[in-house]
């Protein structure tokens, strides 16, 4: 039954196209110290290759960079893994926004913003939970109850 729950899991995907980019931006907060700083623009769907991705790019980043996720979600489980990467690098967390996408963070990547070890939602950023769902198959009340209790673990355990 557990190994049918992870493969279930695992196979929670996106009906959106692109996979998650990342890049070196300047971003300027008036509520952040100091006020510009250059940081990671990650924009972006959440897929299962995201975390392997982000590894790779943000190797040398020292603790304390910023993060500026802009993504209509994804993965949740992959969200989840970006989250708790970025808690064990020290990475912080905020919305960014490009010429291409707006200031939001939604689905999957509402959990990997809660990786942030400081979090910032800047004026006009949406932040956005929805009910998930299968990507193959409707969810059983059994399985919905197990995945709410990971959420829910993982909520806690990020803070």
């Amino acid at each position: 039954m557990r190994s049918s729950l992870l493969f279930f899991l695992l196979s929670i995907a996106s009906l959106h196209a692109y996979g998650m980019s990342f890049s070196m931006v300047e971003r300027c907060y008036a509520e952040l110290t100091p006020t510009c700083q250059t940081m990671v623009l990650a924009e972006g769907t959440i897929d299962v290759e995201t975390v392997a991705q982000f590894k790779a790019f943000s190797q040398h980043l020292p603790a304390g960079t910023w993060i500026a996720l802009t993504s209509p979600g994804g993965s949740l489980v992959s969200g989840m893994q970006l989250g708790t990467l970025f808690r064990e690098r020290g990475f912080n967390t905020t919305l960014g926004s490009s010429d291409y996408s707006g200031s939001s963070c939604l689905s999957a990547c509402a959990y990997a913003f809660l990786g942030g070890l400081t979090r910032f939602i800047p004026p006009n950023g949406r932040y956005g939970l929805h009910q998930f769902r299968g990507a193959t198959k409707e969810m059983g009340a059994a399985d919905t109850q197990k995945l709410s209790a990971i959420l829910a673990k993982y909520i806690d355990a990020m803070g």
